[in-house]
């Protein structure tokens, strides 16, 4: 089969590779749409330390199913699935705990395995979930990264009337935004990019989106939120100095949630987090119950995730552009990749 292979920082080749092994109760996946997600492209520039080369990447996936190993009272060939891509190993302290998403040897798509940039991918049937069968392959590969912001904002637990901050303007903390703003609050979302913020206006219809680098920023937040602050902030940057700096804004008795993941120290101000009691998390990945949540709204009609893709191209022209898309940066909302012209 043909696939898409990351050979070293910032060199990609179309290759022929092995159709991946089919274990017992596995299915083999041909992809339809493939949606390329930010730590791709951090893979592609040398950020990701998880990642070993050479690697086909790609998580974020909608496909038909060509074939199973067993039998399965839930799946059948034909049947348009998406991916849960995080395999964990089912007995460790997290796992036990019902945490799979934040196992001890978590194995993900794309990063510590073969990806879905390519003509099949395999996968445990517990990790597929079914979507309907007009579904566009667009809108359900974005399930993905729908289900990282659900689970960002459920670890927030926002209530109707809370007002939340969302720091950080990418998919990640857009779908964030969306997500709080369907479960009720009152969202502010700010990001340094005037791209990002400018499409966060016009095509998700937030009103207020704030530059952090404003010196007004304090000010605004405080005017916004009857000079109390956030109930919650989710901070979707990855940036050090942006996580440290949501404290400062945060209402007395408010929560923090990181969704972004730094690869420097965080240095948190002691008085400011102590005199709010301030209630920190980290968010990891997502759960069956957050893929589940997105359907939902996805069927229901609160969330349209078409909005969000600004780029496309078919497999055969995927490599140069992916190049294209990487030099672009922040001009490129979400890019999805179609195996063909049709989807």
């Amino acid at each position: 089969m043909k696939a898409l292979v990351l050979e070293k920082m910032y060199s990609l080749s179309m290759k022929d590779v092995p159709i991946p092994d089919c274990p017992e109760g596995w299915a083999l996946v041909k992809v339809i749409s493939v949606s390329v997600c930010g730590s791709d492209f951090h893979s592609f520039k040398g950020g990701n330390a998880l990642l070993t080369y050479p690697r086909i990447m790609g998580h974020e996936v909608c496909g038909i199913i060509e074939s199973i190993n067993g039998n399965s009272e839930s799946f059948s060939i034909g049947d348009k699935v998406i991916l849960m891509p995080y395999l964990s190993c089912g007995h460790c302290k997290a796992c036990k705990k019902g945490k799979t998403n934040c196992c001890s040897s978590l194995s993900v798509y794309g990063v510590h395995r073969e990806g879905a940039m390519a003509e099949f991918y395999a996968a445990p049937l517990d990790h597929l979930i079914k979507v309907a069968p007009d579904m566009s392959s667009h809108v359900a590969a974005l399930i993905e990264p729908l289900a990282i912001s659900t689970h960002a904002v459920s670890r927030g637990e926002i209530k109707i009337g809370d007002v939340v901050l969302v720091v950080g303007a990418g998919p990640i903390g857009i779908g964030a935004a969306l997500m709080a703003r369907i479960d009720g609050a009152t969202v502010l979302v700010s990001d340094t990019n005037e791209a990002r913020r400018r499409y966060a206006m016009d095509a998700f219809g937030f009103e207020h989106v704030l530059d952090p680098l404003d010196p007004a920023y304090a000010s605004q937040i405080l005017l916004l939120t009857s000079e109390e602050g956030p109930d919650v902030i989710i901070d979707s940057t990855g940036n050090n100095r942006s996580m440290e700096n949501d404290v400062n804004f945060l209402s007395n008795g408010g929560r923090m949630v990181f969704v972004g993941i730094s690869n420097k120290p965080i240095a948190l101000d002691g008085t400011q987090f102590h005199k709010r009691e301030t209630e920190l998390f980290d968010s990891r990945a997502a759960k069956l119950q957050d893929f589940e949540k997105v359907i939902r709204c996805i069927e229901s009609g609160k969330l349209d995730p078409l909005k969000m893709v600004t780029h496309r191209a078919v497999f055969s022209e995927s490599k140069e552009a992916f190049v294209q898309w990487n030099e672009l940066g922040g001009d490129v909302f979400k890019a999805v990749i179609d195996m063909t012209e049709k989807k």
